[in-house]
């Protein structure tokens, strides 16, 4: 396959193309890497995260030609932001130059070597760019123009005007090399030789691993943005609908505004009108204390409680202008409470200022509200944290006096029946921050039922408080029973309360079950000819894990912007073992299963966990 070819199938999706494609560059990639990096590690690292970059990014590449000067560009970038930061972390001074590598020890450097360097710094970027490519790696001048994003007259222009903007710099630097070859027998690098000497280096085998590793970052990358982007959509399609009634409120606006580190505020809960209501009505503790460490400021910002749930609001500042993409990885109450705990943030790329998010803490039943928090927390790139990372910690005092006591319960224990399946709603709990509502499903049901598409919580002028957005949604009490969720109407104090739905997800029980012939790759057994099998194949990683990977049709507009979780984590082979999937990812059209790679007993049985259909009937419930 030729590499325009390959380059269309990697858009497509085609890992191992993409994979062709960053092999045939790697050696160059990394040779440009060490030249600014001057060590193997973290030469590797560049390369891994300039794969993560174009993986995340390839289906932007317009001329598959131009692949080479493309990935050479996000190699330099990514490096001279490196090189900066190093810069700053030195108190302003560079530690590395764009110049030759160090392929001596520093023992060996002589003088004359770094006055050589120090003419070349002496340079603007854009001159010392276009020697480091012309020189040091063979690019041509179209090879160049590409790279830089520049005409190739601009840089013939720069070629010639070196010596007349920067005659007392160029002719420094050519006296250098005059004066070496006049005074040592041996004949010091010039650019030409330095260029050789790059050439020497030896390509270490562990690239591979860097470049499988940026693929794999650069997957995860892809599909958080995608799930944030789908969950951003949704909410603002949740906000347009409702556009009269959730729309953030001059009150809350101006009472947010007064509190240091919560003026953001309206980003992380305009997809939540309960918790627009417990800010306009003061149910906000601030706390205003911070911890710093590798130029990360963390500040919790404040406070939000009941017996339900815990919410802390926090803010990152990045104190030293450093471009990369981290967020929190790991929170841990360190009393080691049994609680469970969640954390979202807004959005950002690598050139960031602040960004805010929040961290849930669901209480379980009868808990209660905790004195303080005693919360250390790990900020990391992608999912990449290590025991030496810095931890930053807080011990939050939490205001009780405040939060205590405030619910009201009611008790519905009501059976409907939709389409011959019975569901019983039983008890209603209103906090300040969510609604829980019991849910039982009969045991005799045909069919089991998964969600229900649009449950509501309404008022009698029809005011709608829907379920959950983001964090919990529910909570799995056994196979039949489940608490759902909602946005709280807690301090409306409505007159009259209704329950409503119209639809639910659900399948016939005796087609829960997909059977997978491994080795004849087809399906035995599925709910109907919407699901097929696309491949059974070698996971990316060499995890030693096998991919499973679904095609789902499904043009009902109700699921057009929704991804499945189609199966659960468990399932088992013919001799009734059973094994447990520890990863799954999803797509609009496909969906992937990994398994554990051992010897089966063919076939494999999936069962499904979610399904793109209905049954349909109206529940209207006066709950108060």
């Amino acid at each position: 396959m030729d590499n325009e070819l390959l380059v269309l199938a990697a858009k497509r999706g085609d890992d191992e193309a993409f994979y062709s494609l960053i092999l045939q560059h790697k050696e160059k990639m990394y040779r440009i890497a060490y030249t600014y990096l001057r060590n193997e590690s973290d030469a590797l690292e560049a390369v891994q995260e300039t794969t993560c970059r174009a993986y995340m990014q390839i289906r932007k590449l317009k001329e598959p030609s131009y692949l080479g000067s493309w990935l050479i560009r996000i190699l330099m970038n990514y490096c001279a932001d490196e090189v900066k930061r190093r810069a700053r972390r030195n108190g302003g001074q560079a530690i590395a130059v764009r110049g030759e590598p160090h392929v001596a020890s520093c023992e060996s450097a002589s003088l004359e070597k770094v006055q050589l360097e120090l003419a070349v710094e002496q340079l603007e970027t854009h001159y010392q760019k276009v020697i480091q490519l012309k020189y040091y790696h063979d690019l041509t001048i179209s090879e160049i123009a590409r790279t830089l994003e520049k005409p190739e007259g601009t840089i013939k222009t720069w070629l010639i005007k070196l010596s007349a903007d920067y005659g007392s710099g160029w002719r420094r630097m050519v006296n250098l090399m005059d004066e070496i070859r006049e005074n040592n027998e041996r004949e010091w690098p010039q650019l030409e030789a330095m260029k050789e000497q790059i050439d020497q280096l030896v390509i270490p085998s562990s690239i591979h691993d860097a470049i499988r590793n940026g693929m794999r970052f650069g997957r995860q990358r892809r599909k958080r943005r995608m799930i944030r982007r789908i969950a951003y959509y949704n909410a603002c399609l949740l906000l347009l609908v409702m556009v009269a009634s959730i729309r953030f409120s001059p009150a809350v606006a101006a009472y947010v505004s007064d509190i240091p580190g919560l003026r953001s505020l309206v980003e992380l809960i305009n997809y939540d009108k309960g918790l627009q209501f417990a800010l306009q009505n003061d149910f906000i503790q601030p706390v205003g204390l911070s911890d710093e460490h590798d130029g990360i400021k963390l500040t919790v910002d404040g406070v939000l409680a009941d017996e339900s749930r815990v919410i802390v609001f926090y803010t990152l500042s990045n104190m030293d202008g450093r471009k990369r993409v981290i967020n929190l990885q790991k929170v841990k109450l360190v009393d080691n409470r049994d609680i469970s705990i969640s954390h979202q943030s807004t959005g950002f790329n690598e050139d960031w200022v602040s960004k805010q998010g929040t961290i849930d803490f669901y209480l379980h039943e009868g808990a209660g509200i905790p004195d303080t928090l005693d919360l250390e927390i790990k900020v990391g790139k992608d999912n990449e944290i290590i025991a030496s990372d810095p931890v930053w910690k807080f011990v939050i005092p939490v205001d009780k006096v405040k939060f205590e006591g405030l619910k009201e319960t009611y008790d519905i224990h009501q059976t409907v029946t939709v389409e011959d399946q019975r569901i019983t709603f039983g008890t209603m709990t209103v906090y300040p921050t969510r609604i829980g509502l019991e849910v039982a499903y009969d045991p005799t049901n045909s069919k089991k039922l998964f969600y229900f598409d649009d449950i509501r919580i309404e008022d009698a002028q029809g005011e709608p408080f829907g379920t959950i957005m983001n964090g919990i949604t529910a909570s799995i009490m056994d196979e039949n029973r489940q608490v759902l969720y909602f946005q709280s109407n807690f301090f409306l104090k409505p007159d009259r309360l209704y329950l409503r739905a119209n639809r639910i997800r659900a399948v016939d029980k005796n087609k829960l079950e997909v059977q997978v012939d491994l080795n004849g790759k087809e399906l035995l057994s599925r709910p109907d000819d919407r699901l097929t099998l696309h491949d059974v194949g070698t996971s990316m990683e060499n995890d030693g894990q096998h991919v499973l990977v679904f095609g789902l049709k499904n043009d009902e507009p109700l699921d057009k912007n929704h991804l499945f979780n189609l199966f659960d984590s468990k399932y088992t082979d013919a001799s009734g073992q059973t094994f447990e999937s520890n990863r799954k990812g999803s797509s609009f059209d496909s969906f992937q299963y990994y398994i554990e790679e051992t010897n089966y007993l063919n076939p494999l049985t999936l069962t499904i966990s979610d399904y793109p259909s209905r049954i349909h009937g109206d529940i209207n419930i006066r709950i108060k």
